[in-house]
């Protein structure tokens, strides 16, 4: 099975490049990439990087049997008065899979004072034909030892057929990254800084909102799954 993993880290040096890069909220598409994708985005604020993001946009063509995407945010501050960010944006379209595994996760810790860790993961897969559909998406945030901190994470998966063959351009893509920078900040009780229209109050709007955007660059599409799952420790 072809596999291709893309793993990012915020804080330079920490963490190696197992495989291509995708440029920070930039358009990446290799095309076909085989079978298997996993994205990973990572943003660790430590002493050395108190201050720590990573943002990832990646579209990828997947094809075959038996196909699997796997998306995961993940944010960590583990030094008082730190913050880290991390999101992550995967548009993937299938075609040809009698039976597709999608697994999305964003995940945010933090062990400090006053610090704070957010987190989001947006994942979008498209498919050209029906598939016997194997989906997950989960949303974890904790805190350890903490006093006044901050930690948010939120996921988001989207599944539709899209038989007719459209992808989603470049301006669709950036708006998509917009909406997720904006969802990140919500998630973390900050104003949202961009807005596709007037801001959502509720995650559920944020999710019908995300199949809006997806149907207006695709056409008509049948939306297969569509879930969202928030964290944040009281």
């Amino acid at each position: 099975m072809s596999t291709n993993t893309v793993v990012r880290r915020g804080a330079a040096g920490l963490l190696a490049v197992v495989a291509t890069v995708a440029s920070t909220w930039g358009y990446h598409d290799d095309g076909d990439a085989g079978r298997q994708l996993d994205v990973t985005v990572v943003a660790a604020a430590t002493p050395d990087e108190p201050s720590a993001s990573d943002d990832a946009l990646e579209v990828r063509s997947l094809r075959g049997r038996s196909v699997t995407v796997q998306s995961s945010s993940t944010a960590t501050s583990d030094c008082d008065g730190c913050t880290s960010t991390a999101s992550a944006v995967t548009v993937v379209y299938v075609s040809g899979a009698r039976s597709t595994r999608a697994d999305n996760v964003a995940a945010a810790w933090s062990t400090c004072v006053g610090c704070a860790s957010r987190t989001a993961s947006v994942q979008v897969v498209v498919l050209r034909r029906p598939t016997d559909l194997h989906a997950t998406n989960r949303a974890l945030a904790l805190n350890a030892s903490c006093d006044g901190c901050t930690t948010t994470s939120v996921a988001y998966q989207l599944v539709v057929l899209a038989p007719g063959g459209r992808s989603l351009d470049r301006r669709a893509l950036a708006d998509l990254a917009a909406w997720a920078e904006e969802v990140a900040s919500e998630a973390n009780g900050a104003p949202a800084q961009r807005s596709l229209r007037a801001a959502p109050s509720s995650t559920d709007q944020h999710l019908a909102d995300l199949e809006d955007q997806v149907s207006a660059a695709l056409g008509p599409v049948t939306t297969v799954r569509a879930d969202v799952d928030t964290s944040a420790p009281g």
